[in-house]
C-alpha cells in the first residue's frame, strides 16, 4: 500500500488550550533611595521679599496709565523698561526711568543692570517710578499704510 506522506502543518505543536495561569510573584516592598555619594546640603531658603512697582507715564500722571507690577527685589531694574516696551509694543525707543526724591528727578538709566537691592532704595509699600520715551518716527507709521 502507497502511504501518503503527512503535511505537516506550520501550527503543528502549538496548543490551541490557554495555558494556566501563573502564580502571582510576591511584590517587593520598595525600599527608601540611599545614595552612595556624599549627601548635599543645601543652605536654607531664602526668602526674597517682593516690591510692588506702580509704573506711570511722565506727562501724563494718572492711574489709568499706570502699571502695578510685584517684582522680587533681586531682580534688575532693566525688567521695569521692559515692561514698559511691551506696554507699548516696541513702538518706542530711549526709553529713561527716574525716580522723584524731593521734588528732582533722579534717574535710573545708569544702573539698570542692578537690582534694587544692591542700590538699596527706600522699599515702601509703593515704589513709585515714572519715564519718558520717544515714539518710534518713521513715514509709513505716520501715513498709516502699515
Amino acid at each position: 500500500m502507497e502511504t501518503k506522506k503527512r503535511i505537516k502543518s506550520p501550527f503543528s505543536g502549538v496548543s490551541t488550550k490557554r495555558s494556566k495561569s501563573k502564580k502571582s510573584k510576591k511584590k517587593k516592598k520598595a525600599e527608601p533611595f540611599v545614595s552612595k555619594y556624599n549627601p548635599i546640603e543645601y543652605e536654607k531658603i531664602k526668602i526674597i521679599p517682593e516690591i510692588t512697582v506702580i509704573i506711570k507715564f511722565d506727562q501724563a500722571r494718572s492711574d489709568f496709565n499706570a502699571i502695578e507690577i510685584k517684582i522680587p527685589s533681586n531682580k534688575l531694574i532693566k525688567n521695569i523698561v521692559d515692561k514698559i516696551y511691551e506696554k507699548h509694543c516696541y513702538s518706542c525707543h530711549n526709553v529713561k526711568i527716574f525716580v522723584l526724591e524731593n521734588s528732582q528727578k533722579k534717574y535710573l538709566n545708569d544702573v539698570l543692570f542692578k537690582t534694587f537691592e544692591e542700590l538699596k532704595l527706600s522699599l515702601s509699600d509703593n515704589f513709585n517710578v515714572f519715564y519718558e520715551y520717544e515714539p518710534v518716527e518713521n513715514p509709513l507709521l505716520e501715513a498709516g499704510l502699515v
